[in-house]
């Protein structure tokens, strides 16, 4: 099953959150982008598992993809492309016209996913990532 999430669902986004990418967002900056005004959060389900989600935020006719991640265990199994392709409909239906994210360099499963979405890369954003100095991709995806 595939839906929006609500602030009922937080406490499973910060666990699934802390296996996705450890360390990388605070719990409380997790609950924040399912609640937060502006928030277009969704989740994809096994059961009543929370197998993955996509946290964006909307701004008038632009979304940021500010993460999307499934289990590790549950990977492999077309969910992250299926959450998308809900997340897409979602975003044609509130006039969103396209998607801003960035992605790690050396992400090459992510940014596989995205290119198969339709997403593509813009720019570079050298040094992004602090812990690392690596740089980040920032990739578009028209929508509609």
């Amino acid at each position: 099953m595939i839906r929006p999430l609500t602030a009922a669902d937080v406490a499973h986004v910060v666990a699934l959150g802390r296996d996705v990418l450890p360390g990388a967002w605070a719990d409380a900056a997790l609950a924040d982008e399912v609640t937060r005004e502006g928030a277009l959060p969704w989740g994809v389900f096994e059961g009543e598992v929370l197998a993955g989600f996509a946290l964006l935020r909307v701004v008038i006719d632009e979304a940021e993809l500010m993460l999307l991640g499934v289990a590790p265990s549950l990977r492999r199994r077309g969910h992250a492309s299926a959450l998308w392709r809900a997340v897409e409909g979602a975003l044609a239906e509130r006039g969103v016209l396209r998607v801003l994210l960035e992605v790690r360099a050396s992400n090459d499963p992510a940014i596989a996913l995205y290119e198969a979405q339709g997403f593509a890369e813009i720019a570079r954003r050298r040094g992004y990532y602090k812990d690392t100095g690596e740089d980040a991709l920032v990739m578009e995806r028209k929508i509609g």
